[in-house]
Formats: structure tokens, C-alpha cells, sequence
């Protein structure tokens, strides 16, 4: 008798340390998450890379701020441009260096020469995500600063009648990877190519369009959806000129629709066929990767009209490791202005989220980050998986 109260004793006291352990965490997780949620992390959209700047004055110091403030003007410039849809782009507003300056929170210096008169340097500014949406906001132009999930690039190359996609090193192949990462707003990865991957989707599927195959490669590093970049290398008869005939199809959360584009080569073949194929594959990823920005931007642009909105969002939780993710998830979107905390269980969490644009335009931005928002009668629900 003795023995069985002595274990009742010890699984009540194991269970009453199990439950003191977890009501422990979960008063850790709640702090942490009041912690970091004030307001959405800073948007990788409002800082712009490799400004190059030279100047000249009676110092070195001097030229280095007159270069400063040079590639501040550019810098802002360019990133008008990128938030912004192409037709607009005349009406966008030169500032006072004042008020650039008001704008800027971080300068960095990449690369600097310094001499007695001169500066040379390459410079990654950012900007105050608030102060430059009041700016357009108030001057009535749509933007948007939503920056793409991760999404895969499957460049398919045709030369002489002969499809390659795993056949690398190819001029195409080349000219993607030189461009892959945070390219403004969309994010772009490329597969390694490894034997596995090769069996997964295949130049001929690609451009079918086999959507099953496609998702399977982009799930493989963690991308949301896939671009097949089509390419055919061909010197014209009449006039021996080298040309490029290009397309972007776009799958998952992708800009749907095709892009296509054909680019000419204006050297001839002096350089000989793979110099050409190379140079053009060049210049059409450059600019089948402005064409795709502007797509992006079409699809998820936003006007000053559209506003703020906040809800009450309630997530069931089935173990408090995903209150963690939940609000690692949340700091991504950049529809989300600001979330907090209202309360937090063992089996749920209530965020209060300031959405960018309203409920309803952020619905469809939480899908491409992989979480869902929906509206019940009993009010919005918050999950991840989209």
C-alpha cells in the first residue's frame, strides 16, 4: 500500500513540474513575442544595393560627401522606381536634399577609394518604409512594397534543335544564376541540378507546363512557385544576325500569364555563335527580370485609397513550438503593419494585426507567405499552411 501511494505521489509530481514547465514556456513565449512584435520588421524592399558613385572636390572628405549625398538622390530615385508601376514613373517626385536625408536610417559603405580630391564608392542605402509610402501615398500613386516569396527559376535553353535544362554550364543557365537572390521585389532561386532533381521534372515537362513537377522542384528549396524561362538561340538567314526568342511562364504564386520577348544582337557573329548566344542571354535576363517585377507589381499593387484595417486573428495551437513560428511567419509579410499580442493559451493564440490594404487585399498576400487568413462567423482564423 505503501508503494502504490509513493508512485501515485511521483506521477502527481511529475505531471504537476510537466504542467509548472509548460506554463513557464508558454509565459516565455508570450514575452518574447510582446517583445517582437511593436511592429513588422523593417521591408527588405526599401533598401537599394550597389549605388556607384564618384566625385570630385578640393578634399577627399568633401567629395566623399558630396558622393554621399549623390547616391542618396539615386538611390531614392531608384527605389520610387522599383515600388512603383512603369506608367508612373514620370510623375515621380524629385525631393529636397533635406527631406532625402529625413528619409535615409542606414548607409553603408560596400566598396570606397579615397584620395586627395577624389571618391569613388558603392554604397547600400535604406529607407524609412513609412516616410516613403506617406510620400507616394500623398501624391496618389499606387505602389506596392511586397516582396515575392522565394520563387524558382527553371531556365529551359533550345539551340539547335536540342532542348537542355540539367546540360550546364549553357549560356542561359549562366545568365539566370548571375541574377538569382533579392532582385528588389522578387526573390528568385535556382535548383543545384543533382542527379535526384533531374528526375523530378524534365526540359520537355517544363515547358508543358506540368504544374505537379514544377511545385515538387520549388517545395525542394523551399519556394512558393516556379518561372520556366524559355530560350532559343537562332542566327537569322537573311542577314546572319544573331537572335534570342524568350519566354516566362510563371506557376504557384508566380505572376501567371506568359512574358514574351525576343532580343536581337546588333555585333553580328564577330565574336563567333557562343559569344552572341552568351551576350543575349545577358541582356534578356535582365530584362525579362524588369518585365517580371512590373508583373509582380501589377498583381500586387496598392493605392493610398485602400487604407489600414484591424482584426482580432485567432490561431488553435497544438503545441507552443508553433506560437514561435506563427509570429516568425507574421514579421515576413509585409501586409501586416503591425500585430501584437491579445491573448495567449495553452491551445490558442489571438494576434491583433494592423493589415496594409484591408482584410480582404491582405488575404491573398498571407497565401503566398504560407499562411492562411480566413473569416468565419466566429471571427478570422490564423493558420499556417496556405
Amino acid at each position: 500500500m505503501q508503494r502504490d501511494a509513493r508512485a501515485s505521489y511521483d506521477i502527481w509530481a511529475q505531471s504537476a513540474f510537466a504542467a509548472a514547465l509548460g506554463m513557464l514556456a508558454l509565459a516565455m513565449l508570450a514575452v518574447l513575442g510582446l517583445t517582437g512584435t511593436a511592429a513588422a520588421q523593417a521591408n527588405s524592399a526599401y533598401t537599394v544595393r550597389d549605388i556607384q558613385v564618384t566625385k570630385t572636390a578640393s578634399t577627399g572628405l568633401a567629395a566623399q560627401d558630396a558622393a554621399i549625398r549623390a547616391a542618396r538622390d539615386q538611390a531614392l530615385a531608384y527605389l520610387f522606381r522599383r515600388l512603383t508601376p512603369p506608367a508612373y514613373h514620370n510623375a515621380l517626385p524629385t525631393l529636397p536634399a533635406a527631406q532625402v536625408d529625413a528619409m535615409v536610417v542606414a548607409t553603408d559603405i560596400q566598396e570606397e577609394q579615397v584620395t586627395a580630391t577624389a571618391y569613388t564608392g558603392t554604397m547600400a542605402l535604406t529607407f524609412s518604409p513609412p516616410a516613403v509610402r506617406q510620400e507616394l501615398e500623398w501624391r496618389n500613386i499606387p505602389f506596392t512594397d511586397r516582396v515575392s516569396p522565394p520563387l524558382i527559376i527553371v531556365p529551359v535553353y533550345e539551340r539547335a534543335g536540342a532542348l537542355q535544362l540539367w546540360e550546364v554550364p549553357n549560356a542561359w543557365d549562366s545568365a539566370w544564376r548571375a541574377r538569382t537572390g533579392a532582385q528588389g521585389l522578387v526573390q528568385t532561386v535556382m535548383a543545384e541540378g543533382n542527379p535526384s532533381e533531374q528526375l523530378v521534372v524534365s526540359a520537355d515537362q517544363a515547358l508543358a507546363g506540368d504544374a505537379q513537377r514544377l511545385q515538387a522542384l520549388a517545395q525542394a528549396y523551399g519556394a512558393r512557385g516556379a518561372i520556366v524561362a524559355y530560350a532559343r538561340f537562332k542566327i537569322d538567314p537573311r542577314n546572319g544576325q544573331p537572335a534570342l526568342e524568350t519566354s516566362l511562364t510563371g506557376y504557384g504564386v508566380a505572376p501567371a500569364g506568359a512574358i514574351t520577348r525576343t532580343f536581337v544582337g546588333s555585333g553580328g557573329l564577330a565574336g563567333g555563335a557562343d559569344q552572341a548566344a552568351s551576350e543575349l542571354s545577358t541582356a534578356a535576363a535582365s530584362g525579362l527580370s524588369e518585365m517580371l517585377a512590373a508583373a509582380w507589381k501589377s498583381q500586387n499593387i496598392q493605392t493610398a485609397s485602400a487604407g489600414t484595417g484591424d482584426i482580432l486573428a485567432t490561431s488553435r495551437l497544438t503545441h507552443l513550438g508553433e506560437y514561435a513560428g506563427l509570429v516568425r511567419q507574421l514579421r515576413e509579410i509585409p501586409a501586416v503593419e503591425q500585430f501584437s499580442l491579445a491573448t495567449l493559451t495553452a491551445t490558442q493564440a489571438v494576434f491583433r494585426l494592423r493589415l496594409r490594404g484591408g482584410s480582404a487585399q491582405a488575404q491573398s498576400v498571407f497565401g503566398q507567405y504560407g499562411m492562411s487568413l480566413t473569416q468565419t462567423p466566429d471571427g478570422w482564423n490564423l493558420r499556417s499552411g496556405g
